[in-house]
């Protein structure tokens, strides 16, 4: 039982670790100057209508961020016990 809490104090060690690291900053910058100049045109509407969409696209991408980190954590633990089943 320990090794299962070993793992999950591993995993909650390092869920949040996947946000902390922005890998392309150059182009965030690039695409927010963008969008800056896109919002400047819209009416009160639109503006409610693109913040709204940026909300769903900012939850759907941390869910799929969640979810690859957890089946890869799922994948290296499984690669880890067969190791250790086959010594």
């Amino acid at each position: 039982m320990r090794n299962k809490e070993t793992i999950s104090k591993l995993f909650e060690d390092n869920i949040s670790k996947i946000y902390e690291k922005e890998e392309n900053e150059e182009l965030t910058k690039e695409i927010m100057e963008c969008e800056n100049q896109l919002v400047k045109r819209f009416s009160k509407e639109q503006l409610d209508l693109f913040n709204k969409i940026n909300e769903l696209k900012g939850k759907r991408r941390n869910n799929l961020d969640r979810n690859i980190f957890i089946y890869a954590f799922s994948l290296s633990n499984k690669l880890m016990i067969e190791s250790l089943e086959k010594e």
